[in-house]
């Protein structure tokens, strides 16, 4: 009957709504302690000040006169103090001095500040009628689309559910002088109904909540509070409510009225509250006795002793305590003593039905567990007492077997995953003024004394602690406060370390101490080292990744322009790190300016006497791409003209002592990695000053010539600048910080062992926290979006471009599919990737357009639904006399392209790709910064996608997609960097129901894992079984679109 009533309710909203509810307002919900809701808003203009309100006041937040408004406008007319006015702070997102609107798109992680805004306080039945409209306008794009609202409509059709299983029953309770008529949720409903409200619920229905308060408790009184006004509400709209029964049974009727109306006081009691509490306690154990009923099952429970005073330790045995509990078979959180049980049965414990499983399971621990039967002989008893040997046994060879026959055993929480906590060691390392003082010539090589300290968790334990515990020769031992599983030998050798550092400290490298104390270099006897505390200069090098630490350095004074304040703490940091001759990577997000910042560490160390540096050994190697030697040459002449540049390329290059000649009358030398490759005999037979790679994910592949010929190269100090330290796989990482601090993060297949393959395969989390903490000190990375780092660059928005197939298109897609799985059938695993791999590219060759694939010459118009959606976008952006810049990654095709292009929009399109000499490439490149020419700009991916300012684009278009996002995003900060003034318009061009979307959705997908280091490349696609291939390349129906009909018809 109530389930049915509360399905009928849904009148729709315009049914309700009143001419004068405001608009533009959005409205939002808070919990407080003790389940009460209550409902703000924003509204679209600012609104003034508070008076009455203290504190920061929200500048959006609606008043309560238009809350009450909308409310009503919403679900019709308010019973009589159903809601209440009140003022709340709430810690909301916030930026500058305003809190975030709720529409807004942050690019990070805002602060949370504290706001007050004025709220009304739902009664329970108001916020379910609320929930249910929410509920009905769920798509629309009003003032109930905030997400707290949108919970709320989960959690009321939840109650409705709930109420429709008949999952309830009355209750009184006295609360605040008064007996008060409830209705409460039964069972074990509640707990799975609020940990399933909790899962969903977003963050700022707890914006409310003190640090302090539990949001499972709120969540848990407001589900109540949701289901008792529910059902008061269908209550009050059947008529019932209103009547008292016979003076004979007066207590009872006034309760049950209470129950039926919204006003939830049981009225006319005066003092005689005696009938009352019988009528509590009798429906306290109607409930439990409903709970409990029938057949029991049986939980045992370990206590551990309480803490021994400090005196006594060494002589008391502590008593450990295995508690006997009960719970009934479909209600496994409602645990019983025996002696409960034994007053819900009528005391008769051997042969009645809810205790025979009970009885059954004894029988199975007994013999799990021996121990266990002492004491049984008499009536059940609570428990068994336990030595701490006995403790042991029942942890180590019991509880498994108990729990294996279907026998719930509950430890204490810090034995309940597999021993509280794992014993390690923390090294105390003091490095004094070593590597700094002397100039920092030793680097990683310099001699630091160490101590170790044992831990357990976060908590250190004293060595007296520690030498009592391994004099015990057990297991089963408490230390720092808690009791833990250990074992003996591994605590000896803890104990061993520990006292002897303490008498004398040791001495070892910092590189070895690095290794050791992150897990490169692995204890013989496993002994995890938990920490690395350091003081003096390497404590200073592991606070040094965190920019916020680095101590800023001003622009140089012979350097033309000022640096930014990030550009001042990147130099800072440069500095930190030349003075102990130790290597790092700046990998600023590119755009940012990391050549202008080695630029001026280049200035900073020739100032003389006012320079933080020493002056420099010699010249500075810079190693970079071909592409971007002239951009190299120009930023140099442009904002250090001091500064002696000569560039070794080309043909007509000096060599031997020539060279050297050169090399030792200038402060930077620019080289190539081919050159370097070529050269290396004549580059490696002096040390250089310091060694610098530009772009320096050219060498992520360790073994290589050109890897291994920059490697050779000998100098004090060595610097990587990359915007993308990891493309692919980590092992990148390990060969760039190789060539920074060589022997840092061990042999490679040490490293292999210890971080690539647990963080690659499982996103071990601990892994890979030890090897971001050991990083991070040589590694800078700053990101655009991010506003602490810079605030006056433009937005990016990046949208994705939905292009169909033509027939064309759709028949040699289909062709190449069916193609690449017959020859699958039948060939082995190892053999896959040369059928595989060639058949994406032909596929994405396709998605193109089928002249990519061909190659014949024909005609390019009209055979393409990705060349139709460039032209569109193309003649918007020429239309508005904007820029744009195309990639695609088919330098061939491009030719192509280049030619239509121009064809179509009559003008000269300049194709920039790999085999464009240096001078016409810097040529192509003023020619488009000036302005001049066409606006637009095609460049294949590789060539045009690192090194290169083209800030005069405003548009960015990818033809056609590459399989990892930090290609595509190197190439679009060509355009969204420092000296863009515009926003950037980034499309992606997709084509529908092909293997492009299917990819890009799985990038998606596996975007976050990419950020944590592991990425992309598409050889991981031919590793999938025949099935997941077929699903992913084969092609929908939606793809085909026949525009060729269209335009012959029109």
């Amino acid at each position: 009957m109530v389930g049915s009533h509360l399905r009928g309710d849904h009148r729709t909203m315009s049914q309700r709504r009143r001419n004068d509810a405001p608009s533009g307002l959005r409205l939002h919900l808070a919990c407080l302690a003790g389940g009460r809701l209550l409902l703000w808003g924003e509204a679209p203009r600012m609104a003034g000040a508070r008076s009455h309100v203290p504190g920061p006041w929200h500048p959006f937040a609606a008043s309560t006169e238009k809350l009450r408004a909308q409310l009503v406008s919403t679900i019709g007319p308010l019973p009589p103090r159903s809601v209440r006015r009140r003022a709340v702070t709430l810690v909301l997102p916030t930026r500058g001095r305003r809190p975030l609107r709720s529409t807004s798109k942050a690019r990070a992680t805002p602060d949370g500040r504290p706001w007050d805004v004025e709220a009304l306080q739902l009664r329970g039945d108001v916020a379910y009628r609320l929930g249910r409209a929410a509920a009905r306008e769920a798509r629309g794009p009003g003032p109930l689309a905030g997400s707290t609202l949108r919970w709320l409509a989960f959690a009321s059709e939840r109650v409705r559910q709930q109420i429709a299983a008949g999952r309830y029953a009355p209750a009184i309770e006295r609360r605040g002088g008064a007996w008060r008529a409830r209705w409460r949720p039964i069972g074990n409903v509640e707990a799975l109904t609020v940990a399933g409200l909790l899962h969903v619920a977003p963050p700022a229905l707890f914006a409310a909540l003190e640090p302090f308060e539990s949001a499972e408790e709120a969540l848990a009184q407001l589900h109540a509070r949701l289901l008792d006004g529910a059902l008061r509400h269908v209550c009050v709209r059947l008529g019932h409510g209103d009547g008292v029964g016979s003076p004979l049974r007066a207590h009872v009727d006034r309760w049950f009225a209470a129950l039926l109306r919204h006003d939830d006081r049981v009225l006319g009691v005066g003092k005689e509250s005696g009938p009352l509490r019988t009528l509590e306690r009798a429906l306290e154990a109607g409930r439990l006795g409903e709970s409990v009923g029938g057949r029991f099952r049986l939980c045992l429970r370990l206590e551990p002793p309480a803490s021994p005073d400090e005196e006594d330790r060494l002589e008391s045995a502590p008593s450990w305590w295995l508690e006997i509990l009960a719970y009934p078979e479909h209600e496994p959180t409602l645990l019983l003593r025996t002696h409960q049980l034994a007053a819900l049965t009528g005391g008769d414990e051997t042969g009645t039905a809810p205790i025979e499983g009970l009885l059954a399971d004894l029988g199975r621990a007994i013999e799990c567990f021996p121990l266990l039967g002492r004491g049984l002989d008499g009536p059940l008893p609570d428990g068994v007492p336990l030595s701490t040997a006995g403790a042991l046994r029942f942890l180590r060879d019991a509880a498994p077997a108990l729990r294996a026959a279907g026998i719930t055993v509950l430890l204490p929480r810090e034995l309940a995953n597999g021993g509280g906590g794992e014993l390690g060691l923390r090294m105390r390392v003091h490095s004094g003024a070593a590597g700094g003082d002397t100039g920092g010539e030793l680097g990683l090589a310099a001699l630091c004394e160490f101590r170790w300290e044992a831990v357990l968790g976060d908590e250190t334990v004293p060595l007296e602690q520690l030498r009592w515990a391994a004099a015990q020769k057990q297991s089963l031992v408490r230390l720092a406060g808690r009791w833990v599983l250990l074992d003996p030998d591994r605590l000896a050798s803890v104990c061993e370390r520990v006292q002897a550092t303490a008498r004398r400290p040791a001495r070892a490298s910092a590189a070895e101490i690095l290794r050791r104390g992150f897990g490169i270099e692995r204890d013989p006897l496993e002994v995890p080292v938990r920490r690395v505390c350091a003081e003096g200069w390497l404590g200073r090098l592991l606070g040094a990744g965190e920019p916020t630490r680095v101590q800023p350095m001003p622009t140089p004074r012979s350097m033309q322009g000022l640096l930014r304040p990030y550009q001042e703490r990147g130099l800072g940091w440069l500095v930190f790190l030349a003075r102990f001759g130790l290597g790092g990577c700046l990998a600023d997000d590119m755009g940012l300016g990391k050549t202008v910042q080695l630029l001026a560490l280049l200035l900073l160390e020739r100032e003389g006497d006012g320079s933080p540096l020493p002056p420099p050994t010699g010249p500075t190697l810079l190693v970079c791409p071909t592409s971007v030697v002239g951009n190299w040459q120009h930023e140099a002449a442009r904002f250090a003209p001091s500064l002696r540049v000569t560039v070794h390329h080309g043909p007509r290059r000096a060599r031997g002592r020539a060279f050297w000649k050169q090399a030792d009358a200038s402060d930077l030398v620019i080289s190539t990695y081919a050159i370097v490759a070529r050269d290396h005999r004549t580059l490696a037979s002096r040390p250089w000053g310091r060694i610098v790679l530009d772009e320096a994910q050219a060498i992520k592949n360790s073994s290589t010539r050109q890897s291994r010929a920059v490697r050779r190269l000998e100098a004090p100090q060595r610097i990587a600048l990359t915007g993308t330290p990891i493309e692919n796989r980590l092992r990148e990482l390990w060969s760039i910080l190789e060539f920074l601090n060589p022997g840092l993060l061990g042999s490679c297949k040490r490293f292999e062992q210890q971080f690539s393959r647990t963080i690659e395969r499982t996103g071990d989390e601990e892994a890979t926290a030890r090897l971001r903490t050991l990083v991070r000190p040589f590694i800078l990375r700053r990101l655009k979006t991010d506003r602490s780092v810079i605030d006056d660059l433009p937005d990016k928005i990046e949208t994705k471009e939905y292009c169909y197939l033509t027939r064309e298109q759709a028949t040699l897609y289909r062709a190449a599919v069916d193609e690449m799985l017959a020859a699958l059938a039948g060939l082995r695993p190892e053999g896959r990737s040369s059928v595989v791999l060639p058949t994406l590219t032909r596929l994405k060759q396709i998605c193109n357009h089928p002249a990519a694939l061909l190659d014949d010459g024909s005609p390019l118009a009209g055979r393409s639904g990705k060349l139709r959606r460039l032209e569109e976008l193309l003649a918007e952006v020429l239309e508005r006399g904007e820029r744009a810049l195309v990639f695609t990654q088919f330098a061939s095709f491009g030719h192509r392209l280049r030619e239509h292009l121009a064809e179509r929009f009559g003008l000269p399109v300049p194709y920039l790709h790999g085999t464009v000499r240096r001078r016409e490439r810097d040529r192509l490149v003023q020619r488009f910064q000036r302005g001049s020419g066409a606006g637009i700009l095609l460049l294949s991916l590789r060539a045009g996608g690192v090194g290169l300012n083209l800030t005069a684009a405003n548009h960015v278009i990818h033809f056609d997609r590459w399989w990892n996002p930090a290609v595509e995003n190197q190439a679009t900060d060509r355009a969204f960097r420092i000296g863009q003034r515009r926003d950037v318009l980034v499309r992606k061009l997709i084509s529908v129901g092909t293997l492009e979307e299917r990819i890009d959705a799985m990038i998606d997908r596996k975007r976050a894992l990419a950020d944590r280091i592991v990425g992309g490349g598409d050889r991981w696609l031919a590793e999938l079984d025949t099935d997941a291939l077929r699903a992913l390349v084969a092609l929908s129906d939606e793809a085909v679109c026949a525009f060729e009909e269209e335009e012959a018809a029109a």
